[in-house]
Formats: C-alpha cells, sequence, structure tokens
C-alpha cells in the first residue's frame, strides 16, 4: 500500500554522493579567500616597504635639493612612448615568423592595444587580448600563443642582459650577490628559447588539450636577434627614466646604465608577480631596493612611484590611441608565415 503518511524517505545511499561536494565547497571557498589574502598581503607588505623607505628617510629627502626642470621631464615621455612603439615592432617581427605576414600596423595596434591587460590580475588579458584582436584574421590561437611565449622568453634575457651590464658596470658588492643566480636563471631561459625545446613544450601542451600541434619555423639565430633588439629597446627606455630622474634631482649620467637596468630588472618581476595588476607595489619594491644602491634611500622610493606614474601615462596614450583606430578596422587573412632559409 502507498505511503499516506507524507513522501517517501531519502534513499541513504543516494544521499552519500551529494555531501561530498557540499563538504568541499567551503574548503574550496576558503582556500580562495586564503589565496586572495595572500595576495593582498604581499602587495601591502611591498607598498608598505617603500613607505616605510621613504618615512625613515625624510631627513634625507629634506637635505635633497630637487628641482623641476621642464624641458628634460617632457623629453622623458617621448623615450617612454619609442620604447613601447619599438616593443610593438618586435612584436611584428616575431609574428611573421610565428603566425603570419600582417601589416605593420595590424600588429603594431595588437600589441599596443593589449597593454591594458597587465592591469588586470593574472596577466592572461595580456594573451587573450592578441587572440581577441587576430580573431577576425582566421590566425590560430595556438600561434599567437606561441609568439607570446617567444616574446616573454626574450624579455627575460634581455633584462638579464642589461641588469647584468648595469651590475658589472658598477660593480656593486650587495647587488652582486644576484650574480650567481642571475646566470643560472639566464642559462635556464636560452636552453628555453632553444626551438627544440619550445616545438616540444608548446605542442605537448596542444596534444594534452586535443588540439592538433603548430609548426616552429623561428631559428635560434632569430630569437637570439630578438633578445638584442627588447635589450636595446631597454636602454631606450632608460634614457626616459634617466631623464626624469633629472628634472628633479642632480644624478650624473654615469649612473644611465644602472638606473637602466633597475627599471628592466623591475619591470619583468613586476610581470612575474602575476597576482598584481602591472605588477603594483611589487615593482616599486623591487625598484626602491635596487635604486637604494646608488641613490639615497627615500629618494629610491620617490623615484620608484614617478616611474609608476610615468610609465603608466604613456602606457594610457598608447593603449588609447591604439583601441581608438581599431575600432571598425577590417582584418584580412594572413600571408604564410615566413619560412626558414
Amino acid at each position: 500500500m502507498p505511503n499516506a503518511v507524507g513522501p517517501p524517505l531519502p534513499d541513504s545511499r543516494s544521499a552519500s554522493p551529494e555531501e561530498g561536494p557540499t563538504e568541499t565547497m567551503p574548503n574550496r571557498r576558503s582556500l580562495k579567500i586564503l589565496i586572495a589574502v595572500a595576495k593582498i598581503a604581499v602587495v601591502g607588505a611591498c607598498f608598505a616597504y617603500v613607505a616605510f623607505v621613504i618615512s625613515r628617510n625624510l631627513e634625507d629627502l629634506r637635505q635633497t635639493e630637487f628641482k623641476l626642470r621642464l624641458v628634460p621631464l617632457l623629453a622623458s615621455f617621448p623615450f617612454a612612448v619609442a620604447y613601447l612603439f619599438g616593443r610593438g615592432m618586435i612584436w611584428h617581427l616575431i609574428v611573421r615568423k610565428v603566425v603570419g605576414r600582417f601589416p605593420l600596423r595590424t600588429d603594431l595596434l595588437s600589441w599596443m592595444s593589449s597593454l591594458l591587460g597587465k592591469y588586470i590580475p593574472g596577466k592572461v588579458f595580456l594573451l587573450f587580448g592578441r587572440m581577441y584582436f587576430y580573431r577576425g584574421s582566421g590566425a590560430r590561437a595556438a600561434e599567437v600563443s606561441l609568439g607570446f611565449l617567444i616574446e616573454s622568453c626574450c624579455s627575460g634575457l634581455a633584462t638579464l642582459i642589461i641588469f647584468g651590464f648595469a651590475i658589472a658596470w658598477r660593480n656593486d658588492v650587495a647587488l652582486g650577490a644576484f650574480k650567481p643566480a642571475m646566470a643560472a636563471l639566464a642559462v635556464v631561459l636560452l636552453a628555453a628559447t632553444h626551438p627544440i625545446i619550445l616545438r616540444f613544450g608548446i605542442n605537448t601542451a596542444l596534444r594534452l588539450t586535443h588540439r592538433p600541434a603548430v609548426e616552429f619555423r623561428p631559428r635560434w639565430r632569430d630569437i637570439l636577434g630578438w633578445t638584442l633588439l627588447m635589450a636595446t629597446n631597454w636602454l631606450v627606455l632608460g634614457a626616459g627614466f634617466y631623464l626624469l630622474l633629472w628634472s628633479l634631482i642632480d644624478i650624473p649620467f654615469t649612473l644611465y646604465p644602472f638606473v637602466t637596468g633597475a627599471f628592466a630588472v623591475a619591470g619583468i618581476v613586476g610581470i612575474l608577480a602575476l597576482f598584481a595588476p602591472s605588477g603594483l607595489g611589487v615593482r616599486e619594491g623591487v625598484m626602491t631596493f635596487v635604486l637604494s644602491a646608488v641613490l639615497s634611500a627615500g629618494v629610491a622610493g620617490v623615484a620608484a612611484i614617478l616611474a609608476r606614474v610615468w610609465m603608466t601615462l604613456a602606457e594610457a596614450l598608447c593603449s588609447g590611441v591604439a583601441l581608438l583606430m581599431v575600432r571598425g578596422m577590417k582584418f584580412e587573412p594572413p600571408v604564410a608565415a615566413e619560412q626558414p632559409d
């Protein structure tokens, strides 16, 4: 006879599978909260370090003779824009070997418009921005990703070259302790840029995701050439940063290589700090620490904050202009990528 009192009691065997997810959900939520708190703590600690350095050296700041030289201040911005334009040019060279032969204007706008992706935690929007840009051209996302990976490796190598040269130029004892670690990292990055390694890594990842492999066309000499171009481009940005500092304080030109290296290493560490939008806080902390080797600690902290404002303005200008130019732009399929000789 059917149960007239009420609905049948749930089967205990069918309830047990549902209990697992409900029990793990709070744990996952707690883990996410913990990770978010840790990220905020790291960024906060970096800013606290910069604030501590500045507050502890207020007397030195008061004794520093600050000046406002408008000509070098205004002249510093074209150097920052030229650096960003140069990075876009290098991206164009990489795209020609990896993705296909697009017009220079297309690749420049792609690189410039993706700059705002740096300001979103995770930095993945740097890559997604370029994938989205090329979506109408028929280019494969895997090929764009490969170009992005090559660009990142070349950028890291170029930074080590510039910072290593800066340390050797100053022969600084404290920063010299980083030489073994820098040398080891350079060897790893140099090996990672070899076509055999890159081809194996990217195609293994594609196979695991059940996607077709990509043809790897660049040669090692191409990758090393792009690295040297990036290192040269860092010198352009360093010249602008030196002018920015010189517009406020008396700084000898002999420090130009060192301040360039400081900006380069702080920039790359900021990019590697995936949890911080555009390396916010992390970049300032690293730059303050490195510049303290040649400037008073308080001035180094102020310089790090000024560098953030200065570079953000240049990136916002270039990205904004690029996004305006992209609106309504029509894309054509790329010509086949350049083949090795």
